[in-house]
């Protein structure tokens, strides 16, 4: 092999590898970002306690910031608060059961004990998804709920019984918070607007007003609200997120419609949720892992939370940027690493073409006229009329079949895993409701099921002879064949008798330079024709039946047709149908 082509080689094969490695890194970040519970909520007690949770923990802090209790999430059944919860005057929490991911109805769990109830009744009770927030109303015993997936607006009792439930006007409500005796203000994210609605039992959801929100971003695409809070002085704040419910906003309001104040966050604030805390508003931030506090005129206070608090928020914040950095950077080495490596090996490749395409000269066959046979194996099957040539995949030496056969494998291993990699980071970069799982599901089946089905076919390619000569005539076995023969009709098999062939001829692709331009077309008494290739034959028993070619090299035209001429098949055709004929060197088509 040319020096050029076996540097190429080297560097294609050491790009494949980075490749496979980068999107081996971009899979693993994405999984550990998808198991890093994501920073959005945060509620104040009856008492004034506020409630931060933080992965397995409920962190509990006193209204000045100072730690009173870190509760494991494991005594009340669950590894994280997925969607929302709420913290009652008796000393018990409200938060969605179980471990799993998926529908879960709520439970009531004591925060000494740990004992927890399930708010489960017969008839329609609540179940709980991945997005939803809670308004708890302990005078009149009642829940609201804004059911974010489902589109719809519910009021519940104390024992998780849908009383009433309101489906028509808002698009993914993410948001309620009171504002007077049975009146509430919904943050109606998809259509962009607030929508001010009834809370009680007989005509609940009812609309009784909305305005809009349009023109208090500076920002392009900002309009979609989300969290609401409520002050003591009446003053209500309000988020606003881009078109992909991030990069929160945070604006201070007086009345419906009424100016609003922008309030400035750090950059890279991600934040949805404000909660009111006296005289003053918290809001959690999942891009910067602070608790950001401001007092009730919008200045900015120092970050709420204890030592213990901000040490663990910190923590979680060196943990998202190292795992950003990964990420970008392994983006940054697909096209900066990969990429290149990839064009210069193909640059070198072409190189050695342009070399062999100069210096190429007459192509010897590794075996001689005088020993067609000498394999006695060769020879019994032989006598016995049985075939003498099957298929090889590559016109390829022996000691490079091996190397291209190699990397052959590499290639079907990156083209048969690099979309389960994708489905991968898809998957963990979503959150998994049970609908979302079922189409991933499905595309993972597929995936595999297309792997063992590309498995299978080659290795019956290579159990199976392909193409049989004896004295009887010309056999092609199919390639679906043995277990795959139901598939036979998309590359069926035939059978030719001598008798049968008119006429045999040597053919050729526009050039001729690659030896896999070059094939016989048989021709039967009745005008059908077929085609085999000219060199991707060989001996039974033998190495190569044909000329020693490297892989990927090109040679003239007049050079392959002289060394196909020596070739075993050739010969075997030749002594069966004589008026065999060849193209001229130089012309495409057939002589």
């Amino acid at each position: 092999m040319p020096k050029r082509s076996r540097t190429a080689v080297i560097i294609a094969g050491i790009a494949i590898l980075a490749t496979l490695v980068l999107l081996g890194v971009q899979t693993w970040v994405s999984t550990a970002r998808g198991t890093m519970a994501q920073f959005l909520v945060l509620h104040r007690a009856p008492d004034g306690r506020v409630f931060v949770p933080l992965e397995d923990s409920l962190y509990v802090e006193s209204p000045t910031g100072e730690s009173l209790e870190v509760i494991p999430l494991s005594r009340f059944g669950v590894q994280h608060v997925e969607g929302d919860f709420a913290v009652l005057s008796d000393d018990s929490i409200l938060l969605k059961a179980g471990r799993a991911r998926g529908k879960a109805p709520l439970q009531r769990c004591a925060l000494k004990s740990g004992e927890c109830r399930q708010l489960t009744v017969e008839g329609d009770s609540f179940l709980a998804g991945v997005a939803f927030r809670l308004t708890v109303d302990e005078p009149h015993q009642r829940i609201r709920v804004s059911d974010t997936a489902q589109h719809r607006l519910l009021l519940l009792d104390f024992e998780g019984r849908i009383l009433r439930s309101q489906y028509e006007g808002c698009r993914y409500p993410s948001s309620m918070a009171r504002v007077a005796e049975g009146e509430y203000l919904v943050s109606d994210t998809r259509q962009a607007r607030i929508v001010r609605i009834s809370g009680r039992e007989d005509n609940f959801g009812e609309e009784l007003g909305e305005f809009s929100i349009e023109g208090w971003s500076k920002q392009p695409g900002h309009t979609r609200p989300k969290g609401i809070a409520i002050t003591g002085d009446g003053s209500r704040w309000l988020v606003l997120t881009d078109e992909d419910i991030s990069h929160g906003e945070l604006y201070r309001f007086s009345g419906e419609g009424g100016p609003a104040m922008s309030i400035p966050l750090p950059e890279g604030t991600d934040t949805m949720l404000p909660e009111a805390l006296g005289d003053s508003v918290l809001l959690p931030d999942g891009g910067l892992y602070r608790i950001h506090r401001f007092a009730l005129d919008g200045t900015r206070m120092p970050d709420f939370g204890s030592p213990e608090l901000k040490a663990r928020l910190s923590g979680l914040a060196s943990r998202a940027t190292t795992l950003e950095l990964l990420f970008k950077g392994s983006y940054i080495g697909l096209l900066l690493v990969t990429l290149p490596m990839l064009v210069i090996a193909l640059w070198l490749h072409r190189k050695a073409i342009a070399s062999e395409e100069r210096g190429s000269g007459p192509v010897e066959s590794r075996i001689g006229d005088d020993e067609q046979y000498r394999n006695p194996k060769s020879q019994l099957r032989q006598l016995r009329g049985e075939s003498l040539f099957q298929r090889r995949w590559l016109i390829l030496a022996s000691h490079d079949a091996r190397r291209v056969g190699l990397l052959m494998g590499v290639l079907v291993l990156l083209t048969s895993t690099v979309p389960l990699m994708l489905v991968g980071v898809m998957v963990a970069q979503r959150p998994a409701g049970d609908e979302f799982w079922k189409p991933f599901a499905w595309l993972s089946g597929l995936l595999i099921a297309m792997l063992l089905f590309t498995t299978v076919c080659v290795f019956q390619s290579q159990k199976h002879e392909r193409l049989s000569i004896d004295a009887r005539g010309i056999r092609y076995v199919s390639l679906f064949s043995g277990p795959l023969a139901f598939l036979a009709r998309l590359f069926p098999g035939w059978e030719l008798a001598w008798q049968e062939l008119e006429r045999i001829t040597l053919k050729k692709a526009v050039g001729g330079g690659l030896g896999g331009a070059w094939y016989y077309e048989l021709q039967d008494r009745s005008g059908k024709k077929r085609r085999i290739n000219a060199l991707s034959w060989r001996l039974v028993g033998e190495d190569e039946a044909g000329p020693t070619l490297r892989d990927v090299s090109r040679f003239s035209a007049a050079t392959l047709q002289a060394a196909i001429h020596k070739t075993h098949l050739h010969r075997q055709l030749a002594e069966h149908l004589p008026e065999l004929t060849s193209p001229r060197a130089g012309a495409a088509g057939h002589g």
